[in-house]
């Protein structure tokens, strides 16, 4: 059985789960995003400045960057 996916999977969880926790009924369409980027660490990093940009537009700059500093350290940056 391959699981070089699995971090990247469980990492992507917890990424949605922040983000339902963070922004309720707002956080369907980061969530998507975050479904839809590959499994790397590259990728997930590069989703959650895609991310900060779209909560930015959306909701507000503070919100966008309560979400990066959190997401990075789901993932470890």
């Amino acid at each position: 059985m391959n699981r070089t996916g699995e971090p990247g999977r469980l990492l992507k969880a917890q990424l949605a789960a922040m983000a339902k926790e963070l922004l309720g009924s707002n956080a369907e369409r980061v969530i998507k995003k975050v479904e839809e980027a590959e499994d790397s660490p590259e990728a997930l990093e590069q989703v959650l400045l895609g991310c900060k940009k779209l909560i930015k537009l959306t909701i507000s700059e503070e919100m966008a960057d309560i979400f990066l500093q959190r997401g990075r350290k789901v993932i470890g940056k």
